[in-house]
């Protein structure tokens, strides 16, 4: 009797042990993910361009992938660039407004410009605008027609503000978020032409899942000529996140055993095995002594 009490609290032990481990190992999936903000071309984490790059390999003839601004003999029909923060140097910067005036065309998705290029891109006449930003404290932005672009997984990290140009009549404006401030717009440099968008994230790998949102940035590059683009993939950051000027490491996986061993393919493999075993040989032994007795 006492044999097969224990038993049966030897069963119940690796039972609930199993299920726990099935319980973190979902509510820790999108938890536990890498959500830096690398913006790396290639990478299928959340933040990452992988599905976008995809997208344009379909949509352009060629797409290079360009360490830095190009030279003027290498750009294509369309330059690109996605990233928080856009500061080139003044050399590369020149190349860059030299291309666009001789009548290229450029779509730069930064949360921050350059002063350089904007003051070339804010010239209205003799007379010079002032670049302003208005901020915004939310875990969502909404852009074109109710189109939700989240900043980060929703309950985990504290929401930041949402950068957006201030109203001008002087603006092209494109598109706007819920508060109607604008978020996309156009400017003409020379013979070219320039898009601005201030909200990056919204062509990374997980807003891109949302069908809502893929169709938007499809909307957005149907503004630019198809042919060849230059993704000038310079400075961005892996495995790091920025934050103003500094460079941060972020802690993706706690300090918890169970959670580290469910986010690593064979231990977790290594995991199940010996709890179903474990499982297994409780079953078989309880019936075995069973008939025994």
């Amino acid at each position: 009797m006492k044999t097969s009490r224990l038993w049966w609290i030897g069963l119940v032990l690796i039972g609930g042990a199993l299920f726990i481990g099935l319980k973190i190992n979902k509510t820790a999936g999108l938890r536990n993910l890498d959500w830096t903000e690398t913006y790396q071309v290639e990478r299928k984490i959340p933040y990452g361009m992988y599905l976008l790059l995809k997208q344009l390999r379909n949509s352009y003839n060629e797409v290079v992938l360009s360490d830095g601004i190009p030279e003027a003999e290498d750009f294509g029909d369309v330059y690109l660039y996605v990233n928080r923060y856009f500061q080139p140097d003044s050399i590369s910067t020149q190349r860059l407004i030299n291309y666009i005036k001789d009548g290229g065309q450029a779509l730069i998705a930064a949360e921050y410009v350059g002063t350089e290029l904007m003051d070339s891109l804010l010239q209205v006449g003799k007379q010079e605008l002032r670049f302003y930003f208005d901020i915004q404290m939310d875990t969502t932005v909404y852009v074109g027609e109710d189109i939700p672009i989240k900043y980060w997984e929703e309950g985990r990290i504290e929401p930041r503000g949402f950068v957006s140009f201030r109203s001008s009549e002087s603006l092209n404006v494109i598109d706007q978020n819920q508060d109607g401030s604008p978020v996309f717009v156009k400017f003409a440099l020379g013979q070219g032409e320039v898009w601005v968008h201030t909200i990056p994230l919204a062509f990374t790998n997980v807003q891109l899942l949302e069908e809502r949102v893929f169709d938007y940035i499809e909307w957005v590059f149907q503004f630019l000529d198809s042919g060849n683009l230059i993704w000038d993939i310079k400075n961005k950051s892996g495995g790091l996140a920025g934050e103003g000027n500094k460079l941060i490491e972020k802690t993706i996986v706690g300090n918890q055993p169970l959670r580290f061993i469910l986010r690593q393919k064979s231990l977790a493999t290594a995991f199940y095995l010996g709890v179903i075993t474990a499982l297994l040989y409780l079953i078989v032994g309880w019936r075995i002594r069973e008939k025994i007795y």
